[in-house]
């Protein structure tokens, strides 16, 4: 059988490229070691007709993958959706969808919503430490801690 297939498939430096989905399942990973598995993230496949019904995303990125971002509180069985994440098979540009308090916060503007954008990796980086580090974050995180611990 004649291989057809290009030979450069698994160079290393085509493999150095982090996806959004990776990089969002770290950070999950990391919330749950700095709270002693009290509060968790998790990362869930969207609902892609939820986002479509709602105007969040078009016809267009219904072709896409989407990605939810929870804080999970397993003691206390809840889970909020911090952001939601949109992105073609070329990784990026991906687009965020935050909660709209952080939103608000990041862009400084209250009532539009747009979502945000990161065109490479390292701006994924940067917008997620920003929705990560934000007011709305921590105010969750930080709730969910309070009744965790009066639970356990």
């Amino acid at each position: 059988m004649t291989d057809l297939w290009p030979n450069d498939l698994g160079d290393s430096a085509l493999l150095d490229v982090k996806s959004p989905l990776s990089i969002l399942k770290e950070q999950a990973s990391i919330l749950g070691t700095k709270t002693r598995m009290i509060v968790k993230a998790e990362v869930a496949r969207g609902n892609k007709e939820f986002y479509l019904r709602r105007d969040l995303i078009s016809e267009e990125d219904f072709k896409k993958f989407v990605y939810e971002f929870y804080i999970f509180a397993p003691f206390l069985d809840y889970r909020y959706r911090l952001f939601s994440i949109i992105h073609d098979i070329d990784l990026y540009p991906v687009k965020f969808i935050p909660d709209v308090e952080i939103e608000t916060e990041i862009l400084g503007v209250e009532g539009v919503h747009v979502g945000l954008r990161a065109d490479s990796e390292s701006q994924f980086m940067e917008v997620l430490s920003r929705i990560l580090n934000s007011s709305k974050a921590k105010k969750v995180i930080r709730s969910l801690l309070a009744q965790s611990t009066e639970i356990t």
